[in-house]
């Protein structure tokens, strides 16, 4: 389970079809920070929330990059941010001496939810993560 550093309250809703209609439009070949696009007449990016660590894995390296959804202005400052979690697994190869490759995954779409964690040996708490 994720558990994510933002206040669930503050969330504007979205469908998940919605969201992945929108999500459908966006350039799938980059980073969760470079996703800006305009979308039927709106702005929208993704702000992210968790950049993962690179994992080394021999050849390759992976990593997992969650991002929320907002809508912004002309401007480009988000006006309001979705209960939509956007995740992006991106695998590279080459070394620091040389040039990196990347590869991008399809973005994976999922609702935010907040979810009780129930008190065991660590106090109860509610945590804001996403939806199985």
């Amino acid at each position: 389970m994720v558990e994510l550093k933002l206040n669930y309250d503050e969330l504007t809703e979205m469908s998940l079809d919605d969201a992945k209609k929108i999500i459908g439009e966006f350039d799938k070949d980059c980073f969760l920070e470079d996703i800006w696009e305009k979308v039927n007449g709106i702005n929208y990016y993704v702000e992210v929330l968790d950049e993962g660590e690179w994992v080394d894995g021999g050849k390759y390296q992976y990593r997992t990059d969650i991002g929320v959804l907002c809508e912004c202005d002309e401007k480009w400052n988000a006006v309001k941010r979705f209960d939509v979690a956007i995740t992006s697994e991106i695998t590279r190869s080459g070394s620091y001496f040389s040039d990196y490759y990347y590869e991008y995954e399809k973005l994976k779409v999922n609702k935010i939810i907040k979810k009780v964690i129930p008190k065991k040996i660590i106090p109860e708490r509610t945590v804001v993560t996403l939806e199985k």
